[in-house]
């Protein structure tokens, strides 16, 4: 019985850090779509000035990188978006993958 317990209580925190977690991914995902839309939509939509980002199997540094600094036509944001937005749209895009 004392084991059981002890299984049931780091089963517990466990499952509990696991829904943090999450739920904090899904915030910087919803705060980096809000930021998406504010400032990137304009050229990764339907005006085909900038490539659409979904299906393009990114790596999060890489996007990260992309969104400080920019290139391949692309305008840098790293003096615009503040470390937490480039974070949460980096979050976005690579969770459209």
């Amino acid at each position: 019985m004392k084991y059981f317990r002890f299984y049931f209580l780091i089963f517990f925190i466990g499952f509990l850090t696991n829904c943090d977690q999450k739920n904090h991914k899904n915030s910087k995902v919803s705060l980096g779509k809000e930021v998406f839309t504010k400032n990137c939509k304009s050229c990764h939509d339907s005006s085909n000035i900038g490539p659409d980002l979904a299906g393009q199997n990114l790596d999060i540094s890489n996007i990260i990188l992309q969104v400080k600094y920019g290139g391949y036509g692309m305008p840098g944001f790293e003096d615009v978006l503040t470390e937490e937005e480039i974070e949460n749209v980096s979050q976005y895009i690579y969770n459209l993958n």
